[in-house]
């Protein structure tokens, strides 16, 4: 699984812009891929903060307001993510990246009310997969280290019809 080979270098990527953000506090860009790599270790609520901190600090900055929109559609809030990245279509770099996102998301919201999804059975069906990703991770680490006690996974299938819905 990509997931969990990853994970491990996700971690290991947050600490290194943690440390390089304390050694150079004015480059924010630091901060968003400490927040990207928190996303994918799961951490989202940390990702958002960081993501919010380097936006306040340059709120002209496009690139900034288009990873946190993908933060957003990532975690299935398609709303957040349509305001960012409208936000982000304004600023004076990273227009065309959050125009381009936009559009594709409207495009999405517009399949997943002509199939009846809605925006919580999405985020939902995201947060148990993440789940059962990060599951997965611990069993596989138990594994390695002959734990023969590690939990059993059990899954438990969520019924979302996202065949037609292309998602970051």
């Amino acid at each position: 699984n990509d997931f969990v080979a990853r994970f491990p270098l996700a971690q290991q990527a947050a600490d290194y812009y943690r440390r390089a953000h304390d050694a150079n506090p004015l480059d924010d860009g630091l901060l968003v891929h400490q927040a990207l790599a928190y996303d994918l270790m799961g951490r989202q609520v940390e990702a958002f903060l960081l993501y919010t901190q380097a936006i306040s600090n340059q709120p002209h900055n496009g690139y900034f307001h288009y990873m946190l929109g993908m933060h957003f559609w990532r975690r299935g809030m398609l709303e957040m993510a349509a305001q960012t990245f409208a936000q982000g279509a304004h600023a004076a770099h990273g227009r065309e990246e959050n125009q381009r996102e936009y559009q594709a998301l409207n495009e999405a919201m517009a399949k997943m009310k002509k199939l009846g999804v809605s925006e919580q059975e999405l985020r939902e069906a995201s947060d148990t997969v993440l789940r059962i990703k990060v599951e997965q991770q611990r069993q596989a680490a138990a594994g390695q280290s002959g734990d023969d006690t590690a939990p059993v996974l059990k899954i438990v299938p969520v019924a979302v019809p996202t065949d037609d819905i292309t998602l970051p």
